[in-house]
């Protein structure tokens, strides 16, 4: 009986749920609704509040209010979707449809009232252009830019609306006009955002031929504020128009086309319209310059082709040179050097060849050197590593496979580059270390040597026969195959400890055998000690208590 009434817990929670479900949504309706008539009673309270007003004060209540009907409509449309998740065929539904509609039937108004505002400030911002100084027009274009940007958040908001309104069944889709409104801005604005690009291209010549002239650089920025602007609300109208399918290639081949970015709309038909407006541009190209870019592509590729055998025969010379048996010099050194030579005279031509075809080499190499300038403060770091690199295969303190000791690390030295050292420890870890930081560390390396000494300290009773446990140990020696006869092994009394007679016991094992006979040998001295009876002591210490002779109480 238990089980069959755990069994249907579940679908029992489901059921409940469910029928919980429209009362909650209910309870969210009544409080947006609440909500609602506290936002429309604010409104109507600031609209009676505006037409007291004049100047500029009307107009900051008057920008006021479409951000409160802003606010207004979305807890509308918010109580419009929880209105479509409540069951059809409940009277409050009925009752909730009946009162949304005509607060739904206001908002259209205060939008277009706002944009016909908007609409007509930017129309006066214009006008003002042709008069203002270049200062003025930087100004007047981010106003501008401004009033841009919320004449399509309004055609925006239009468009929600008139989608929720679909949606409802409140009235049928009524885009249409919007969407010829949204064409006609669309065309305006790329034909502002066409002469925008060209003043702007125009400006920019001028100044860099002017570098001094302030006016000049005013009129950049102004150009440029206006180009960013338009670029910016076209994308906005094309992604509007697209949601309403309307054929925007056009528009997205000059997006592209004007912002450089192929990413903006990017699809095959706006691929197509640029391919064939380059393959024109290029054919008009090779019409007019071809010749004369065939005739110094000739001259500089003879040029750098020169220079490089050039470049091949100072490099066989400087290698001739330090093949001399008095010339001592690494194998690496002689390949750097050799190969940088060769690399310099190719350099020197490359120089020679740009000169040739027109190139002035002054600004190249002022630009060469910046640029190195540049590249070397923000990577102070990586050439301190490279360097380090350098002066590790230079002196070639380890090598690829050995076992190393250094930074602060210590593992099996896996791979080695200019910038960096990878090591893999014992526990199989890769550590990736700076070259600086190992350069700058003192470095030990372990398997450097073909040989390692293998050192233990044997502790034993002080009444053991010392020549006995001489005996045991160097026995332990010459039945272990891996220890070495030369260097001779070392078996000695090292020193007299607090609880027991230490031997230094010290054998020679090839490096690769070193840790396998260290844990043999330390294992196999236990056993013989103790076959032996040889005892090995643990640390012990006497205390001795002092009493008085006489209690403490007398």
């Amino acid at each position: 009986m238990v089980k069959a009434l755990l069994s249907c817990l579940p679908l029992l929670l489901i059921s409940l749920s469910l029928t919980a479900q429209p009362e909650v949504l209910f309870k969210q309706a009544e409080s947006l609704r609440s909500e609602i008539d506290s936002a429309k009673s604010a409104y109507q309270q600031v609209t009676v509040r505006a037409q007291e007003l004049e100047g500029e004060e009307r107009e900051i209540i008057e920008n006021q209010l479409y951000f409160i009907a802003s606010n207004y409509a979305s807890e509308i449309y918010e109580l419009a979707d929880v209105v479509e998740s409540l069951p059809q065929d409940n009277t409050k539904t009925t009752e909730l449809r009946a009162y949304i509609r005509p607060v739904l039937e206001e908002i259209p108004s205060v939008f277009h009232a706002r944009l016909s505002k908007i609409q007509t400030e930017s129309a006066t911002l214009r006008a003002q252009l042709a008069d203002a100084s270049p200062e003025q027009q930087t100004v007047l274009q981010e106003r501008i830019a401004v009033t841009e940007s919320h004449i399509d958040k309004l055609f925006q908001s239009l468009f929600t609306h008139n989608d929720v309104l679909r949606q409802l069944g409140i009235t049928s889709d009524q885009s249409e006009p919007l969407i010829e409104q949204l064409q006609e801005r669309s065309m305006l604005t790329a034909g502002r955002l066409k002469r925008a690009s060209e003043e702007h291209k125009l400006f920019r010549s001028l100044a860099g031929e002017h570098p001094d002239s302030a006016d000049l650089k005013q009129q950049l920025a102004a150009t440029e504020v206006a180009r960013s602007s338009y670029l910016a609300s076209l994308e906005r109208q094309v992604a509007l128009l697209e949601k309403n399918k309307v054929d925007v290639d056009y528009y997205q081949t000059l997006l592209v086309e004007t912002s450089g970015d192929i990413t903006r709309g990017f699809n095959l038909k706006v691929l197509q319209r640029l391919a064939s407006q380059t393959y024109d541009d290029l054919k008009s190209w090779f019409e007019d310059s071809f010749s004369k870019l065939i005739g110094k592509f000739f001259i500089f590729t003879l040029t750098v082709i020169i220079f490089r055998y050039l470049g091949l025969l100072a490099r066989s010379a400087v290698v001739k040179l330090m093949e001399r048996p008095t010339v001592k010099l690494t194998v690496l050194l002689k390949k750097t050097i050799a190969k940088g030579t060769s690399n310099l005279v190719l350099f020197i031509g490359v120089l020679i060849a740009l000169s040739q075809i027109g190139v002035s080499l002054g600004p190249v190499l002022a630009g060469i050197g910046v640029i190195g300038f540049i590249i070397g403060f923000a990577l102070q770091d990586t050439l301190a590593n490279f360097a380090a690199g350098m002066m590790i295969l230079l002196y070639r303190p380890f090598d690829v496979d050995d076992y190393i000791e250094s930074a602060g690390v210590a593992g099996k030295v896996n791979k080695m580059s200019l910038v960096s050292t990878t090591v893999l420890t014992l526990d199989n870890q890769t550590l990736i270390i700076p070259n600086n930081k190992v350069w700058g560390d003192v470095i030990r390396n372990v398997t450097h040597q073909r040989v390692r000494r293998v050192d233990l300290t044997v502790g034993v009773a002080y009444d053991s026969d010392i020549p006995h446990v001489e005996r045991v140990l160097q026995g332990i020696l010459d039945n272990y195959d891996k220890t070495l006869k030369s260097p001779e092994p070392i078996i000695s009394v090292h020193e007299l400890g607090d609880s027991s007679v230490n031997f230094a016991f010290r054998a020679w094992v090839r490096t690769d055998d070193y840790w396998e006979a260290y844990w043999y040998l330390t294992r196999e001295v236990k056993i013989q000690l103790d076959k032996e009876g040889i005892g090995i002591p643990f640390p012990q210490r006497d205390v001795h208590h002092y009493y008085p002779e006489k209690p403490l109480d007398e």
